[in-house]
């Protein structure tokens, strides 16, 4: 009786233990977190930019962070399961990515790729443009002379 008195009073201490550490992890977040917290949450959602990402003949839109990159586009849309967008980039250590195919277009025979924002050359990288809301960015396919 001795044994099973121990192992009812370690099944209780383990559970108190548990309910305890539980109740401090989970039980405590709202105290935790600044009282600002909905301002804050606020403040993110309206920091959201909507930009257009034109590639050949598809056209899409994307809501991103302020500030956020034409790489950081790419990349959102790659990720959605409903906007059908791929590409592939390299990465230049120091310099940034190379767009080198998009929607199963390859720059190859001196054709590439090349963007605009609201119709005027970039003279950074995709991974350097910041955007701003309402940027166009157009992805053009050629060669020098089709520019």
């Amino acid at each position: 009786m001795a044994n099973t008195s121990k192992k009812i009073f370690y099944v209780i201490l383990t559970v108190i233990i548990v309910t305890g550490g539980v109740w401090l992890l989970f039980g405590q977040r709202g105290a935790i977190l600044p009282s600002s917290s909905a301002e804050q949450v606020s403040t993110q959602t309206e920091s959201k930019i909507k930009v257009t990402l034109i590639a050949g003949d598809k056209t899409y839109t994307a809501s991103i962070p302020k500030d956020g990159s034409v790489y950081y586009v790419m990349t959102t849309l790659a990720s959605s399961t409903t906007a059908h967008f791929t590409f592939k980039a390299k990465e230049y250590p120091g310099m940034g990515y190379l767009i080198e195919e998009i929607n199963g277009v390859k720059g190859a025979n001196g054709k590439y790729w090349t963007f605009y924002v609201n119709g005027k050359s970039s003279d950074v990288g995709v991974s350097q443009y910041k955007l701003k809301n309402g940027d166009v960015i157009d992805w053009r396919y050629g060669g020098l002379s089709s520019q």
